[in-house]
């Protein structure tokens, strides 16, 4: 199946076109997002109107998931502008199991079956939780298609959070994080959209782009830190894997490949990975973490201490570093239970000969508890948010740590 048969797009139908035609092959469906769609049949030579359909309501889905014939016409009675769903897409969707599509889905049917006359007796009337599963679905697919253009419009881009040297303050390197400049809603947090990414595979083209850009800009960060005399102390960066881009059997080779066309150094460049990811499946996960650990990058483990990995088979893993997670980093000088914790975590990650990143540190004390325990690196609003790249090189340039 190509990704251009599982993309979401747009088109549009002027008043009069019909969408498609009662007894048609049903490939596709439509979310209508401008306009109005009337449905209709044909019966003894009259065109009887079943509904008129307008923004948020989707037509055409039956046939496309029951795989038969049109059974009735779709008609544009305005100007109409429509986000395609293709069958392949909707397949993918339900492969992927998402609850909030499959109800969405059903719902769907059983209007279109009503309005048909083939729904039953007893069939209970939608209630306000579904309505609301309804527009939060719809409002998925809509999220789904905008993610989609972004790709193709260039709306992301990638800021760069200082990670830090907790001895002296200085800068050891960044980790790199996506944003998206949507052009209606100003700047979209990544918990708005990575989950819609993840479920539809767009987080492996979206990924690939995170990839090409963050070697592009850590070539330009290790020639600005050896500028300012860092060359005994070479920065390195870290890119978040996801789950998805893991499972894709063309990771490494187009890792590889993008190495070669960016001339980046693989072994300043650690790659983020989570516990559920080692734990889902673990001959499959240190199977592709040696690939990429013969490439030359590091890998590193995020947010360390939230997966419930086994500790029993860490050490079969190449794993470089562990990344101490921000709850407990926030509540540990507050919290002995928390403290030992993170006490665990460091002693753990020095026994295995592992760097050990806190993150989340806001505070000078945090600095003083995780040095006295025996951490070498940290990440916080303590020394920096996420910094766009010219402030990021600013910010190399300009460091000299506490």
């Amino acid at each position: 199946m190509s990704s251009s048969e599982t993309k979401i797009y747009k088109t549009q139908f002027v008043a009069g076109v019909p969408l498609f035609k009662e007894g048609s092959p049903g490939e596709e469906a439509y979310l209508i997002d401008k306009g109005r769609v009337a449905v209709s049949v044909l019966r003894d030579g009259k065109t009887i109107r079943l509904a008129t359909l307008g923004a948020g309501e989707v037509v055409g889905e039956m046939a496309l998931l029951d795989e038969g014939l049109r059974t009735a016409t779709a008609t544009a009675v305005t100007d109409t502008e429509v986000t395609v769903l293709t069958k392949p897409l909707v397949e993918k969707l339900l492969a992927e199991s998402d609850p909030a599509l499959r109800l969405l889905l059903q719902m769907i049917l059983e209007r279109f079956r009503h309005a048909q006359g083939k729904a039953t007796e007893n069939a209970a009337a939608p209630n306000a939780r579904l309505q609301s599963a309804r527009e939060q679905a719809l409002g998925e697919l809509a999220l789904v298609r905008e993610l989609s253009e972004a790709i193709d419009q260039n709306e992301f881009n990638l800021v760069y959070q200082p990670i830090f040297r907790l001895e002296d303050g200085t800068a050891a390197g960044f980790e790199t994080l996506i944003r998206w400049n949507h052009p209606t809603d100003g700047v979209v947090s990544p918990l708005r959209f990575i989950a819609a990414a993840e479920h539809t595979g767009l987080i492996v083209p979206i990924g690939s782009w995170i990839l090409r850009h963050a070697f592009e800009s850590h070539r330009k960060f290790q020639e600005v830190g050896r500028a300012n005399g860092g060359e005994d102390k070479p920065l390195f960066i870290s890119i978040n894997l996801s789950t998805r881009q893991l499972e894709d059997k063309n990771l490494v080779n187009a890792i590889a490949e993008l190495v070669e066309a960016t001339g980046v150094d693989p072994t300043s460049i650690k790659l983020e990975i989570t516990e559920s990811f080692l734990m889902a499946d673990p001959d499959s996960a240190r199977s592709i973490l040696h690939e990429l650990k013969g490439l030359g990058f590091s890998i590193a483990i995020d947010d360390f201490g939230t997966g419930y990995s086994s500790l029993s088979s860490l050490h079969s893993f190449p794993i470089h570093t562990l990344k101490i997670d921000q709850s407990f980093v926030a509540t540990m000088n507050d919290n002995p239970l928390v403290k030992k914790i993170v006490t665990a975590i460091v002693w753990l990650a020095r026994e295995l000969e592992m760097d050990i990143v806190a993150e989340g540190i806001e505070e000078q004390r945090d600095v003083a508890a995780l040095l006295e325990l025996g951490c070498n690196y940290g990440q916080g609003f303590l020394v920096s948010k996420p910094l766009a790249f010219d402030d990021a090189v600013a910010f190399l340039q300009q460091n000299q740590g506490w």
